[in-house]
C-alpha cells in the first residue's frame, strides 16, 4: 500500500498519543481508556499495514547488525502488541463488551505486563528510526551548526535523565518484571503529571533505542 511520508507520520504520531493517553487510566477513567486502546489497535494495524512490505522482506537477504536489531525489537513489539490489545478487547465493559467470562485477575495481569513491555519497545522502535524522521523534518543534515547539535542533544540528555527519573518513580522495574497489575499514584501529585512521567519514560527509550541503533552501525562498520 502506497502512503506518503507524512500521512505515515501522521499515523505513527497518533498512535504514539493514543498509546501515551492510555496509560493515564488514573486521569481518563474506564471508559476513555477503552476507547483510547480501542484507536490504538486502529492505528496499530493501519501502521502495519502500510509498512507490509516489511513482512515479505523478513526471510530474505543479509541479517547484519542493524538489521536484526531493527526486526528483534519489531517482533517483540508485534507480539506484546497483539498480547495488549487481544486481552484488553476480552476484559472490555465499555468499548466491546465480550462477557465476564473473561475478566480476571491473571487476564489484567498478562495486560497490564504486555502493556508496559509494549511502551518499552514501541519507542525504543522509535528511536531505531529517529534518524530517519530527522531527515525527514531537515534536522540530520551534517552542515548544521555546532550550537544547534549541542541544543539537541542536550535536550536529548535532559529528557533521558527525566526518564530515568520517571521509569524508578513509577516503578517500571516491578511492572516490566514482578507482574503488577494495579498501578499506584502520590495523591499529593496533580493527577495530569502521570503523563508527564511517562512521556519521559518514552523519551528515556526513544534516546536507547537511538543509541542502540548508532552501536550496531558502528560495529556493522567495523
Amino acid at each position: 500500500m502506497r502512503i506518503s511520508i507524512n500521512s505515515r507520520l501522521a499515523v505513527d504520531f497518533a498512535l504514539g498519543v493514543a498509546v501515551l493517553v492510555s496509560f493515564a487510566f488514573r486521569l481518563t477513567g474506564d471508559i476513555i481508556h477503552e476507547w483510547v486502546g480501542l484507536t490504538a489497535a486502529i492505528l496499530f494495524i493501519l501502521h502495519n499495514i502500510v509498512n507490509a512490505e516489511w513482512y515479505t522482506h523478513i526471510f530474505h537477504g543479509t541479517y547484519k547488525a542493524g538489521r536484526t536489531l531493527n526486526s528483534a525489537v519489531d517482533i517483540a513489539l508485534l507480539i506484546t502488541a497483539v498480547t495488549v490489545f487481544i486481552t484488553g478487547l476480552l476484559q472490555a465493559r465499555h468499548s466491546i463488551n465480550l462477557g465476564e467470562q473473561f475478566g480476571g485477575m491473571q487476564m489484567r495481569r498478562v495486560h497490564t505486563t504486555a502493556a508496559y513491555w509494549m511502551l518499552l519497545l514501541a519507542f525504543v522502535h522509535l528511536g531505531i528510526h529517529w534518524k530517519m524522521i530527522l531527515a525527514k523534518f531537515g534536522l540530520a543534515k551534517k552542515e548544521h551548526s555546532g550550537v544547534r547539535k549541542v541544543i539537541l542533544r542536550s535536550l536529548a540528555v535532559a529528557a533521558a535523565f527525566c526518564g530515568a527519573w520517571a521509569f524508578v518513580q513509577r516503578d517500571m522495574y516491578g511492572k516490566l518484571f514482578l507482574g503488577y497489575s494495579f498501578d499506584f499514584w502520590d495523591e499529593t501529585l496533580p493527577d495530569i503529571f502521570i503523563l508527564f512521567q511517562y512521556a519521559a519514560i518514552s523519551a528515556l527509550f526513544t534516546c536507547t533505542g537511538y543509541i542502540l541503533s548508532k552501536l550496531f552501525a558502528s560495529a556493522k562498520s567495523k
